[in-house]
Order: structure tokens, then sequence, then C-alpha cells
């Protein structure tokens, strides 16, 4: 594995941590056409609290990979938000599908420490003020437009495929 290589997959690590808070950003601005900001809240608080807590599963301090968590904590919250809107009402909260570039990072962070990721999640999920955001977003039952924020374009999981393989990590989803 070169030190270029290294650096690509570095680089792409980055695009996926980076893009997490865009991911809430597109959350409020559909929360703001929707006119559900005060329901939107609740999923973004969540979603970004894990992201600022320094010591957290791998700690922040650890660079790139100790953002890594915060980044999969996030995505995969949103996802799960959407996710349970879209089968109350049809719609998708975000237009992206994260589960794609969420398990290659599931495959980089480990399964352990995705497990317990994925149990804060759907922990959070369960909470009353999760329950009554997702109970008013479905009430409101509007069209989401996308506003393009936060929008990835559909190559990042390939790109990040490629570079792993040259790397020698081999990525299963």
């Amino acid at each position: 594995m070169s030190a270029q290589d290294i650096q690509q997959l570095q680089g792409l690590l980055e695009v996926y941590i980076d893009q997490s808070p865009d991911l809430l950003d597109t959350l409020w601005a559909r929360g703001q056409q929707a006119g559900i900001t005060k329901e939107i809240l609740p999923f973004i608080q969540m979603a970004g609290n894990y992201f600022l807590m320094i010591q957290d599963i791998i700690p922040d301090q650890q660079g790139v990979y100790g953002l890594l968590d915060d980044a999969y904590a996030t995505q995969h919250f949103v996802q799960s938000a959407s996710d349970g809107y879209e089968q109350l009402t049809g719609l998708p909260l975000v237009p992206e599908d994260l589960r794609q570039r969420n398990n290659i990072i599931r495959s980089i962070i480990g399964e352990t420490v995705a497990a317990e990721l994925d149990t804060m999640v759907a922990t959070a999920m369960q909470t009353t003020a999760y329950t009554q955001a997702q109970q008013q977003l479905s009430n409101w039952g509007g069209s989401l437009t996308d506003t393009g924020t936060g929008s990835w374009g559909g190559t990042w999981e390939d790109e990040m495929s490629r570079t792993a393989a040259s790397c020698g990590i081999s990525i299963n989803w």
C-alpha cells in the first residue's frame, strides 16, 4: 500500500465525515420548506449530539478514525429518521439513500463499534421526543423537494471501494 493510496483513502473518509453536517443541513432545509422546523429539531439534535461528543466510542483525538464513528452515527440516524418518515408517508426526509456508504464505513470501524452505534440510534429513536416529532411529521404529509443541500452524487461508494481495494482493504456491502 503506497503513501498515495493511504492519502487517497483518508481523503475519501474525510469526505464522508464532512458530509455528515451537510445531511443535517438538508434535514433542516426540508423542515423549513415544509414549515415543520419545530418537528425536525429533535432529529437534528439527536443526530448532532453524538457528533459533538469528544470522548465517545472512538475518541475524536484519533483523527479521521476518531470521527468516523461520529459520522456513522449521524448518517445512520438520518437514514433511520428518513426511513421512518417514508414508512408513514411514502416520502423520504432526505433524498440520499445512505445505507451503502454506511455499510462501507461499518466495515472500517468494525462490527463491534457499529453494533454499539446501531443500538444507540435505535434507543434514540424510541424516545418520546423522537416519536412525537415523527407523528407530527407524518400528520404533515406534504411533499418535500430536493434542495440540493448535501447531495453527493452516486460515485462516492465506488471511489471508496476502489481506493480501499488498492490499499488491500476488502469492503463487503
